[in-house]
């Protein structure tokens, strides 16, 4: 079952389930094509690495305010702190690398039976 809203065409049978539906196709559903509007929708994610830093430089600033102190000390052990924690970002990468590659060599044999 097939329903046109606007310019946006999606299928009824997806929508249910929110989890199917593209991030994309939910936004491009609500976002106005024609007007002025669509310029003013947040174009930014919560995942976004310079989003996430002006949060981190704002909740800083509060901190600085708050307290002082505690905002001088972290802002110099901070360093120190991303020293201590590199191997395990390194270690979380190659774990990660490590599992993809055993995906891609399980489920190598699929893809060539389903390309076939």
């Amino acid at each position: 079952m097939e329903e046109m809203t606007g310019s946006v065409q999606f299928s009824l049978d997806t929508v249910h389930n929110p989890i199917a539906v593209p991030y994309h196709t939910v936004i491009d559903a609500i976002k106005p094509r024609d007007s002025g509007l669509a310029l003013l929708l947040p174009t930014w994610h919560w995942t976004d690495l310079t989003f996430m830093t002006f949060i981190g430089i704002v909740l800083w600033f509060i901190l600085l305010v708050l307290c002082w102190p505690l905002a001088l000390i972290m802002l110099l052990l901070l360093p120190f702190i991303w020293l201590l924690l590199l191997p395990l970002k390194i270690v979380g990468f190659t774990l990660e690398l490590l599992f993809k590659l055993i995906t891609a060599v399980i489920m190598f044999p699929f893809k060539v039976l389903k390309a076939i």
